[in-house]
């Protein structure tokens, strides 16, 4: 959605993390019901040691790995293209090949390869994970709605909460307007406020 848009839900997640994997879905949904009104961050919490040192434990180990693949597809434009085949697949198989999915994505697969080991990759990585410490995340899905925590991430909730912002922005846009309006027939008048 745009960046300008007055709904904005942020959204920690893990490819490897079965809740995230059912939330996936309903980001969708919520783009298709609130196209041009909202806007999806998504933002990389991979609950792996393997780059995300905050852990007690290593809960999914091909997270990290999945989050530089992600992110090697955003770089071509193809970010939620690979996040939909990442939460389809099972990460849990050793077996999964990102370079298949990435080609499965219609991505440059040797710019994907470059792109997936490269330190910007990994900078972007670790700087969602950072975000997400310094905002005491500590599981996925955590959920962010217009920079507030979402407790109830569930399908109608998010829309409850999201036509009561939309609503307050129209408010918030009328009365500014008439405003703006006070404001500039009192400068007409030599007032000001």
């Amino acid at each position: 959605g745009p960046a300008n848009a007055p709904a904005q839900i942020v959204f920690f997640s893990d490819f490897h993390c079965p809740a995230c994997r059912c939330y996936s879905p309903q980001i969708h949904t919520l783009l298709e019901q609130y196209a041009g009104k909202l806007q999806i961050v998504y933002k990389h919490f991979p609950l792996n040691l393997a780059c995300n040192r905050t852990l007690d434990k290593d809960i999914h180990p091909r997270a990290c790995e999945a989050a530089y693949a992600a992110e090697a597809a955003r770089k071509q434009g193809k970010f939620w293209r690979l996040h939909d085949k990442l939460f389809a697949t099972d990460l849990k198989e050793d077996a999964t090949d990102f370079d298949s999915l990435a080609e499965a994505s219609g991505l440059d697969l040797e710019r994907f390869k470059r792109d997936f080991h490269d330190e910007s990759t990994k900078a972007k990585v670790n700087a969602d994970i950072e975000l997400a410490n310094r905002l005491k995340v500590d599981a996925t899905p955590t959920i962010f709605l217009n920079r507030r925590p979402v407790s109830d991430g569930r399908l109608h909730s998010m829309r409850v909460l999201i036509d009561h912002l939309l609503r307050t922005a129209a408010v918030d846009a009328r009365e500014s307007g008439s405003q703006r309006v006070a404001a500039a027939g009192s400068e007409q008048l030599g007032v000001s406020h």
